[in-house]
């Protein structure tokens, strides 16, 4: 069985590489886990990192060990599970006019078979995350943008993705409460210069 979709990034495959080459912030921006716990197994940066990931999904615990099996800089990344469910990952990232494509192809290893509904799930889990991804990268347009990345790097990435919508949702409600006060104040102000 295999999955995949794709996904444009308003970002240069540079900045798309290096996101996928950082196992932690690249899992940690997965909204299905709760929690996730990343360990890296050895040493290496490229072909042959093996990291061991355990992450909890409504009370359902998936652990798993990866190794990269293919790093191309800029280009593909491929890994694969070598214990725990068995699944093969291919990340490729092509150039476009606009920035990058991201094909993420999964395929489950083994006697796993996805029944239809599994299959659909996966494919709306795959794509919230590359969604989720390429919202991450985005966050480089300008000074708010940015500014908010490093808020999002500090803080909210270490959340679970519950917790993030709660204080995105609370940080919206705050930044409209700002506007409506500024407006207030400014039509007080316009009012007091009105009116003797």
């Amino acid at each position: 069985m295999e999955i995949r979709e794709s996904v444009d990034i308003l970002a240069p495959p540079r900045r798309v590489f290096s996101l996928l080459m950082d196992v932690e912030k690249r899992t940690r921006l997965n909204p299905i886990w709760d929690s996730v716990e990343i360990h890296m197994l050895n040493e290496d940066k490229g072909e042959g990192a093996r990291y061991r990931i355990k992450g909890r999904h409504g009370g359902r615990v998936v652990e798993y060990v990866a190794e990269w099996k293919q790093v191309e800089k800029d280009k593909k990344l491929v890994y694969e599970s070598v214990e725990g469910p068995r699944f093969r990952v291919v990340q490729t990232l092509r150039t476009t006019p606009m920035g990058t494509r991201l094909t993420h192809t999964e395929r489950f290893l083994g006697d796993r078979v996805l029944a239809d509904k599994e299959a659909v799930l996966a494919r709306q889990v795959l794509r919230s995350w590359l969604l989720s991804i390429k919202a991450y990268l985005e966050l480089e347009r300008n000074l708010a943008t940015r500014l908010w990345r490093r808020f999002y790097d500090r803080f909210l990435l270490k959340a679970s993705p519950r917790e993030r919508q709660a204080a995105q949702l609370v940080l919206l409600i705050e930044g409209a409460l700002l506007v409506v006060g500024l407006i207030t104040l400014v039509a007080f102000k316009l009012v007091s210069l009105i009116l003797p």
